[in-house]
C-alpha cells in the first residue's frame, strides 16, 4: 500500500515530456495523472494564472468546485476534502471534463486516479484534449449537426471499454456542463462549430506540445465530439459487450433511493422484461425513480440482468449479504430472471445458521420456495436453529406460522418456554438473541411426570421464577397473546401445565377450561380440533388416553 501510494503522488506531481507526448499521441498509451495535469497545464485550463479567481486556503490550495464534487465522490479521490494543491485541481479538473463529455466512464477514470494503467486508443487521447482545449476556451458541450458524409470509421476498434465498434454510430446530444468553470475568461459561450487548437503565446513553448494533438486530429478527420454509439439490438449484443452504467451508449438513466446518482441503462435491453412498471419510466421520465430501492442493490440487478440478456458466460458475482436487497431491486424494477436467479442461489446456501434470518426475509419479500425451504428446516431442526445468534429476532407473522405448524419437531413444554423467551426478548427484558434449551430455568421444570416428585415446592417456585419473573409477566402477556391461542393445551405434560403454565397466569380461564372439561370428560373437544392435533415432533404426553368425541 506504501508502494501504491508512493507511486499515485509522483504521478500526481510530474509533468509528461513533450516525446512522451507525442508518442501517446501517435500510438496510444496509458492515462495517468501525469498526463491529465499536463494537459490541465498547457491548454491554461487549470494554472496559477488562470486560477487567479479561485478561492484559496490559508495553505495556497485550491477550493474545489461545488459541481466537481459528485465526480470526486464518485471515483473516490478527494471526496473527503473541500481544497486542493495545484497539482491535484488540475487532475481533477481533467477527469472532470472527461467524465462530463463522456469521453471516458467513472470506472476508467477511477483507475487512473488510483495509478492503474488505463489504456486509451489515439483517437481517444485526440479527442480529450480537444475537449479540454475548448473548455478552456468557453466552449460547452453543443449538438453538432449531422455531417451529410457518413464516417465509417472502419478502422477504430473503440476504446478499451468495447472490443469492437457497434452498428449505427451516430453523433450523441450532449449533456449539458456541471463543472464551475474556475478562471475569469473561462466563460461559456455557445459554439455549434469545431474551435481551433491552438495555444497561446504563454504556453505553446512549453515542454510539452499540445499543438500536436490537434494537429493529428485535423488529419484524421475525426469529430472532436464524443460519440454515443446507437445501437439496433442484434448489432449490440452480437458485436459488443453492453455495460451497465457506460454513458457512451445509454439512452435513458434511472435513479433510486435517496441517491440522486444516476445509473444510465439502455431501453433496448430493459425491453426485454415484460414488467409494466419499467416500461412506463422507459417511456416516461418521470417514472425513473424508484424510491424503495437502493442504488447499490439495482446496480448488481441491472448487471445480472445484463449478463443474463446477452449470455454472458460468467455471471457478475453479488455477495450474499447483498441478495435480498438485489432480490428486492429486481422485483421493483420487474427483472424476473434475476428475482429467479437470486431465489435459487439463496435456496442452495440455506443452513441452520442463516435458516432464520432467510425465513424472516423471505417471508418480508414474498419468496414463497425459499420461505417453503426455510419454514421445512426450521420445523425440522428448531434447536439448531434457535442456537445460532439473533434467532429472537424473528416477526410476529413468522412466529405464528411456525407456532402453527404441525411439522415443528418440539414438545409443548419446549415450545411454550421459547415462546415465553421470544416475548421476553421484544419486550426488551432478554438480552440473549438466541436460545438454549438447556437453560437452567427450563431444564429443572421439562421433566418427566414420572420424576417430578423430585422437585420440592421451593424448587419449583424458584425456577418459575427465574423462568419469567414475575414484574414482566404483565409486559410478556401483552407481546405473546396472539401466540397462545394457537398452543396445543392438551400436548402440554400434567406436572408442568399446572405447575409452570398455570402459575404463571398467561392463558386466559376459559383456555384452561378447555384442557380441564375434556381430560374430565365433561365437555368433549371435536375430533378436529387443534388441540388434539400432534405435531410430528412431539406424541400425546398427556399420561392418560385422551376422551375422544364420536360424534
Amino acid at each position: 500500500q506504501q508502494q501504491q501510494h508512493q507511486q499515485n503522488d509522483s504521478l500526481t506531481t510530474e509533468y509528461v515530456s513533450r516525446e512522451d507526448m507525442r508518442e501517446l499521441v501517435t500510438n496510444g498509451g496509458f492515462l495517468t495523472p501525469a498526463v491529465m495535469r499536463t494537459l490541465a497545464r498547457d491548454t491554461g485550463l487549470a494554472e496559477e494564472e488562470s486560477l487567479k479567481v479561485v478561492p484559496t486556503d490559508e495553505n495556497g490550495h485550491y477550493k474545489i468546485p461545488s459541481k466537481m464534487r459528485p465526480m470526486t465522490e464518485q471515483v473516490g479521490y478527494y471526496n473527503d476534502k473541500t481544497h486542493a494543491p495545484l497539482a491535484d485541481f488540475q487532475v481533477l479538473s481533467v477527469a472532470h471534463i472527461i467524465v462530463d463529455w463522456g469521453i471516458l466512464t467513472v470506472e476508467d477514470v477511477q483507475e487512473a486516479l488510483n495509478g492503474k494503467k488505463v489504456v486509451v486508443e489515439r483517437k481517444r487521447i485526440r479527442r480529450i484534449a480537444t475537449a479540454i482545449h475548448k473548455f478552456a476556451n468557453g466552449n460547452q458541450p453543443s449538438v453538432r449537426k449531422r455531417s451529410s458524409r457518413r464516417r465509417k470509421n472502419k478502422g477504430d476498434r473503440g476504446s478499451k471499454i468495447y472490443s469492437t465498434n457497434l452498428e449505427d454510430v451516430g453523433k450523441r446530444k450532449s449533456r449539458p456542463m456541471s463543472m464551475s468553470q474556475p478562471a475569469s475568461h473561462l466563460q461559456q459561450e455557445e459554439s455549434t462549430t469545431d474551435p481551433t487548437l491552438s495555444l497561446n503565446h504563454d504556453v505553446r513553448n512549453t515542454d510539452t506540445d499540445v499543438l500536436a494533438l490537434h494537429n493529428a486530429s485535423q488529419h484524421t478527420g475525426e469529430s472532436t465530439d464524443a460519440p454515443t454509439r446507437k445501437i439496433s439490438r442484434m448489432s449490440a449484443l452480437t458485436e459488443a459487450t453492453i455495460k451497465v452504467d457506460d454513458v457512451l451508449t445509454s439512452d435513458f438513466a434511472l435513479t433510486f433511493g435517496s441517491n440522486t446518482t444516476p445509473i444510465h441503462v439502455h431501453s433496448f435491453v430493459l425491453n426485454a422484461t415484460d414488467n409494466e412498471l419499467l416500461k412506463e419510466a422507459i417511456n416516461d421520465p418521470s417514472q425513473r425513480h424508484f424510491y424503495s430501492v437502493d442504488t447499490h442493490s439495482a446496480r448488481y440487478a441491472l448487471r445480472l440482468f445484463y449478463a443474463h440478456v446477452q449470455d454472458a458466460v460468467e455471471i457478475p458475482f453479488v455477495p450474499f449479504r447483498n441478495l435480498f436487497g438485489v432480490y428486492k431491486a429486481a422485483s421493483t424494477i420487474g427483472l424476473d430472471w434475476v428475482e429467479a436467479y437470486v431465489e435459487k442461489r439463496l435456496r442452495s446456501s440455506l443452513a441452520t445458521s442463516s435458516c432464520a434470518y432467510m425465513l424472516e426475509m423471505a417471508t418480508m419479500l414474498e419468496m414463497v420456495d425459499l420461505a417453503g425451504d426455510c419454514m421445512s428446516l426450521f420445523c425440522l431442526k428448531p434447536k439448531d436453529v434457535l442456537a445460532t445468534a439473533g434467532s429472537l429476532h424473528l416477526s410476529e407473522p413468522v412466529m405464528m406460522k411456525l407456532v402453527r405448524s404441525d411439522k415443528l419437531c418440539l414438545t409443548e413444554n419446549e415450545l411454550f418456554f421459547w415462546v415465553v423467551q421470544w416475548g421476553r426478548y421484544n419486550a426488551g427484558l432478554r438480552s440473549e438473541a438466541c436460545l438454549s434449551f438447556d437453560e437452567p430455568s427450563f431444564a429443572t421444570l421439562n421433566v418427566a411426570d414420572d420424576e417430578w416428585h423430585q422437585l420440592s415446592t421451593d424448587d419449583v417456585d424458584a425456577a418459575v421464577e427465574v423462568f419469567l419473573p414475575q414484574q414482566d409477566r404483565e409486559a410478556v402477556h401483552d407481546v405473546i397473546i396472539p401466540l397462545l391461542g394457537r398452543l396445543r393445551l392438551l400436548l402440554f405434560t400434567p406436572h408442568f401445565f399446572d405447575s409452570v403454565v398455570r402459575s404463571l397466569d398467561l392463558l386466559d380461564g376459559d383456555d384452561l377450561n378447555i384442557r380441564d372439561l375434556h381430560l374430565n370428560g365433561e365437555k368433549l373437544l371435536p375430533p378436529l380440533s387443534v388441540h388434539l392435533r400432534h405435531r410430528i415432533g412431539t406424541c400425546s404426553l398427556v399420561q392418560r388416553p385422551l376422551p375422544i368425541n364420536t360424534k
